[in-house]
């Protein structure tokens, strides 16, 4: 067996242990890269946990908004159902009237005027209904916009995070593996020498 000098076990000794020192930095480098892939990924979290709060919020309060805009156009809805009801009772009395006495022309001028009173009263319940409905109809949509965000917002982001912390675990198991099989050579050269 052929032994080897003093000087190149020390050379190949200093070389083992800078390989093992660059190793170990390795290694630290790799811990303080998982922590912050660590440190991102409870921000993110965070993140998406307050969004989701606030959208949650939003929808309840347009939710609310909405129904109360839907009991307020059902109320008005009614006011006009209510108001045609009487126009028409008043048409069908003026009617009568007119055919039973000509000479009531001072009542039928103020009739006519109830008429138009309650005509241009049934004409602006029509149009603050018909608005009504419009804004129900926005407040419904944006609902629906708000849903949709939060669903698209849960398929990106968890997956995102999901994959840092596994390619950081990944990375991990690498490095150990690595500084592990270098040691385990340092100790076998180590032992040769000795038997020498």
């Amino acid at each position: 067996m052929t032994s080897s000098s003093p000087s190149d076990s020390e050379e190949l000794v200093g070389r083992l242990r800078r390989e093992l020192q660059l190793k170990s930095e390795d290694c630290l480098k790799a811990a303080e890269f998982g922590k912050q892939l660590l440190d991102n990924r409870n921000e993110l979290t965070a993140k998406y946990e307050e969004m989701c709060r606030q959208l949650t919020d939003r929808i309840e309060d347009l939710e609310q908004e909405a129904h109360r805009l839907k009991l307020q156009t059902e109320s008005k809805q009614l006011v006009v159902n209510n108001t045609v009801g009487e126009l028409n009772t008043v048409r069908e009395e003026l009617r009568t009237h007119t055919e039973q006495n000509n000479e009531m022309k001072l009542s039928q001028l103020k009739q006519h005027r109830d008429i138009d009173r309650l005509t241009n009263m049934l004409d602006d319940l029509q149009v603050q209904v018909e608005s009504e409905q419009l804004k129900n109809k926005t407040h419904e949509q944006t609902i629906e916009d708000l849903h949709r965000e939060l669903r698209e917002q849960a398929k990106t982001t968890l997956p995102q995070t999901l994959t840092h912390t596994q390619n950081t675990d990944t990375l991990t198991h690498t490095q150990n593996t690595d500084t592990l099989t270098h040691t385990q050579n340092t100790d076998t050269l180590t032992h040769t020498q000795n038997t020498d």
